[in-house]
């Protein structure tokens, strides 16, 4: 039996759209911008014919439910599992929701920590509401077999509390803010489908790396007023 293995790294052609300074402006690169619109609506054409792939032509029924609504609270969930786990060095959770590559740079953090050194973090809230930003499925060359991508934006109040070895003082980092691009897998596997696990972070895709290397973007210049 051809066994596959769960984590095949981030899928190719996973878009997020840059923000900030880092997009281009409509006023100053209307013809960039325009550019990269065009190529997000096209991801998003593709990610709505995986979703159809997904649900109604990769297998027979009983059909997959999508669920789309469930994942960005599902993300969240293991969102703070993750760095919750991470923070009390339990390897046992993380192993249970994080897929390999990632599990294996926690254990590598947690081992180097020093023996009697403790961490709190603490999710104080979060800013907005959370989303998918993309959407990538493929097929895995087996009957009834794919692999499902999503990358979610999570915003969020947070901070780290660091006890050293002494146990006589703690550092505390003030909450603050924090992006991150959570990236979720699953797999169905000759039909049956397995739980969603945090494959990853990523940043914002870079114009350049998109449009190729003419699509330089101005930045604003910040000088004395």
């Amino acid at each position: 039996m051809q066994r596959i293995r769960n984590d095949m790294g981030l899928l190719p052609g996973t878009f997020v759209m840059p923000s900030g300074l880092i997009k281009p402006s409509l006023l100053r690169t209307p013809n960039l911008r325009m550019r990269l619109e065009w190529y997000r609506l096209k991801k998003k054409w593709r990610a709505l014919q995986g979703c159809i792939t997904y649900k109604f032509l990769l297998k027979s029924r009983p059909w997959p439910k999508l669920r789309r609504g469930t994942i960005a609270p599902e993300a969240k969930r293991l969102y703070e599992t993750m760095y919750t786990a991470f923070a009390d060095g339990d390897m046992a959770t993380l192993e249970s929701i994080c897929h390999e590559g990632l599990l294996a740079s926690f254990g590598t953090r947690i081992n180097v920590r020093p023996p009697k050194e403790s961490l709190q973090w603490t999710l104080h809230k979060y800013i907005g509401f959370s989303r998918i930003v993309s959407t990538n499925i493929v097929s895995l060359g087996i009957e009834e077999s794919a692999l499902y991508q999503v990358v979610v934006k999570i915003r969020s109040m947070q901070s780290l509390e660091r006890t050293p070895t002494n146990g006589v003082a703690s550092d505390t980092t003030e909450a603050k803010k924090m992006v991150e691009y959570v990236v979720l897998q699953r797999m169905m596997l000759r039909g049956k489908e397995g739980r969603w696990k945090i494959w990853g972070t990523i940043e914002e895709s870079k114009v350049e790396d998109v449009l190729g290397d003419d699509a330089v973007v101005a930045t604003p210049v910040v000088g004395k007023q």
